[in-house]
């Protein structure tokens, strides 16, 4: 669901929407559904056909209100000679990115575009604010990632795994602990929101590091065949960007339209 702008109409395209307002000004186009899943550089660079750059922001990590990983960038530049301003929204999906992208042709209405696109990333609704989800995190050093899905393995002497954050569940740090006849050797406080379980079996040592905080809670476990110091998988787990808690519903500041 994407909120709706006073002023702005909307019309159903083949991607997704498009937004236009009243005064030739501008536009912004909506899409629903990008795929492959790819950066914010490379998703803007496929739509700047046709424009000469003069001037790039920074690209802005942001969250949406269901805690949606989303990111904004403003471009000013010229085509055919008229100058012309692009604002870009992405929230990123499991699998797809959706992405606003707002041109504005007027220069007096810049800001207009800018705070438009600021407002419709930040209230987009996937509609799943409760399922696994990716996370940010510090790369572990010396290590070789392999992505599975929404699980990182990163590969060493040893193997460090980050899965998915999930919704909080204390038992859910044992069962990860426990699985594979893995039977548990002791159970460590790190610190007020991170805890440590260490389980062994007959050919193998795991420990499971366990951070619960605003409702997630961030596992990330160290798999050997003999015990490893903890250290790699607790520096991992302090470098976690926590996800926000998701709101129960969202407050558009202008109502909504349906767009799935």
């Amino acid at each position: 669901m994407l909120a709706a702008i006073p002023g702005f109409q909307a019309r159903p395209t083949a991607y997704g929407y498009l937004l236009v307002p009243g005064a030739k000004s501008g536009f912004i186009r909506y899409e629903r559904r990008v795929r492959p899943l790819c950066n914010v550089s490379t998703l803007v660079e496929a739509r700047l056909a046709g424009m000469q750059v003069s001037s790039r922001g920074a690209i802005t990590p942001m969250f949406t209100f269901e805690g949606e990983h989303a990111a904004r960038i403003s471009l000013e530049g010229s085509r055919d000679g008229a100058w012309l301003r692009r604002d870009f929204g992405v929230v990123f999906g499991d699998d797809f990115a959706s992405v606003l992208d707002a041109t504005c042709l007027e220069r007096t209405e810049g800001r207009v575009f800018e705070a438009a696109t600021d407002m419709l990333v930040r209230e987009l609704v996937l509609g799943a604010p409760a399922r696994r989800r990716r996370f940010r995190y510090a790369a572990p050093a010396g290590r070789t990632p392999r992505v599975r899905h929404l699980e990182t393995d990163w590969l060493g002497d040893d193997l460090l795994t980050v899965f998915p954050a999930e919704r909080a569940d204390p038992d859910l740090m044992f069962a990860l602990a426990k699985r594979d006849d893995h039977e548990i050797v002791r159970v460590e406080r790190v610190d007020e929101d991170t805890t440590c379980v260490v389980a062994a079996s007959r050919v193998r040592w795991r420990a499971v590091a366990a951070r619960t905080q605003h409702g997630w809670c961030y596992l990330m476990e160290l798999v050997g065949r003999a015990a490893r110091p903890l250290a790699p998988l607790l520096a991992c787990s302090s470098s976690i960007e926590l996800l926000p808690a998701p709101r129960a519903t969202p407050t558009p500041v202008f109502g909504a339209f349906e767009v799935e």
